[in-house]
């Protein structure tokens, strides 16, 4: 018996990108904002705004795990 993770593998594969399209949608919503087309009265700003934040959170988590390993198991390797 073979376990097979595709799913996650995909999720962590695709997450960078899709922060860059949030980030985008962001960047669009405040240009159009800034055009006199306020986009903070519509809730797909929010829930766009709430889940480039949870997923920018996710990534942040784990670069600090990933350096505390590094600082952990190669002491010689300076991270300042």
């Amino acid at each position: 018996m073979t376990l097979v993770l595709y799913p996650w593998n995909n999720v962590r594969e695709t997450t960078p990108i899709s922060q860059v399209v949030q980030a985008k949608c962001l960047m669009m919503c405040l240009s159009l904002t800034m055009d006199g087309n306020n986009q903070f009265s519509h809730p797909f700003t929010y829930a766009i705004l709430g889940w480039w934040l949870v997923s920018v959170y996710v990534w942040l988590a784990r670069m600090g795990k990933a350096l505390k390993y590094v600082q952990k198991h190669n002491p010689r390797l300076s991270l300042s």
